[in-house]
């Protein structure tokens, strides 16, 4: 028996290392494998026992298409040689690393190694456990992608005799998960076009002359043309922004009064000083306030304030039939009223030129 194992592994191997290559398309990386099999175990003959069937179940992990990993588990049934009544039961279990070779159409023959132990139970005597060591060779054949029937043959070597066991088994590998192969998509040929015949050169085409555009306008004088002046009609001499409206630098109020602070003066000046260039225009005075205190308080407040602004105004010589003072209280803020700064931008003086 023993010369027989070494000769069947040998010739196994011999044969598989011809043909090793490095994609197997049956095997798929990240796989998991559980394969339940039953076989035969051969005892060496000076061990006295006869061989016996054996059945167990092999937990495999593919780390790659070629290599993976695989522990397993047998259970041995035997008798003593010359004896009645002496059964002897056993383990093996083994850590292996399996090497899968090529691809032959749906076989993929794969070569295994590792280690483990064997223990034997007789029903008469001391049981025994022995570590060993085993390599040899298998064959699988895929059935359909997650499904393939198995052969495997092993040379089991105890540590601590010389013995030279050989066990064989045959199974059903179960694959789950895994990354399948993607179909290759086979690339259209490119049509290569025959050559285009020259061409002439296209003439030159004259443009055509530009048209004239018609001059831009600015009908109120204050700089700004009039297809941009959102504020037309602005008065002469008044300072407008990039929109042409008429700015009024900021006159503001402290909380809860109507009195102009003399710094503002020079800003009022220089509004009388527009009125007084357009005499055809009307202005209206617009008082707002924050947002405390009732809506009535904060009308009241700021319509005084439009009216202290009036009676500046008229104190410097504008007729007063052409100012309307207006309060609009807080209904209409320059500013969210979240802060004291925000509050401060709200209680202001705002003019509206009416022609």
């Amino acid at each position: 028996m023993k010369k027989i194992a070494i000769i069947l592994v040998t010739s196994v191997f011999t044969f598989l290392t011809l043909f090793m290559t490095s994609s197997i398309a049956g095997e798929r990386q990240g796989a998991i494998t559980v394969t339940p099999n039953i076989g035969w175990y051969f005892f060496e003959g000076d061990q006295k026992l006869d061989d016996g069937i054996t059945s167990g179940i092999n937990l495999g992990y593919s780390i790659t298409k070629n290599w993976g990993v695989e522990g397993s588990i047998n259970y041995i049934d035997s008798d003593r040689k010359g004896f009645r009544d002496s059964e002897v039961t056993g383990y093996l279990y083994k850590l292996d690393a399996l090497y899968n070779i090529t691809k032959f159409g749906k076989l993929v023959p794969y070569l295994a190694a590792g280690a483990g132990g064997i223990t034997l139970d007789p029903s008469k005597g001391n049981t025994e456990t022995d570590f060993l060591l085993n390599y040899g060779a298998g064959l699988k054949y895929f059935i359909t992608d997650d499904i393939a029937l198995r052969g495997d043959v092993r040379h089991v070597l105890p540590f601590n005799e010389s013995q030279n066991n050989l066990l064989c088994t045959v199974g059903v590998s179960f694959l789950f998960g895994g990354e399948k192969d993607k179909p290759k998509v086979e690339e259209t040929p490119k049509v290569v076009e025959p050559p285009k015949a020259a061409e002439e050169p296209p003439k030159a085409v004259e443009e055509p002359p530009k048209a004239v555009e018609p001059p831009r306008t600015d009908s109120d004088g204050d700089g700004v043309y009039d297809d941009l002046d959102k504020c037309p009609n602005t008065p002469k001499g008044a300072t407008v922004d990039c929109r042409g409206c008429w700015i009024l630098q900021g006159v503001y109020f402290d909380t809860a009064k109507w009195n102009i602070l003399s710094k503002y003066f020079p800003i009022l000046d220089n509004v009388v000083s527009v009125i007084k260039k357009n005499p055809d225009m009307k202005l209206e005075v617009q008082g707002h306030t924050d947002s405390r205190g009732t809506a009535k308080y904060n009308r009241k407040l700021s319509e005084n304030r439009a009216k202290s602004v009036v009676e500046y105004f008229v104190s410097k010589g504008v007729d007063r039939s052409i100012l309307t003072a207006k309060g609009f209280g807080f209904t209409v803020p320059a500013a969210p009223n979240d802060n004291a700064e925000d509050m401060a931008k709200n209680r202001r003086v705002e003019l509206k030129p009416i022609y």
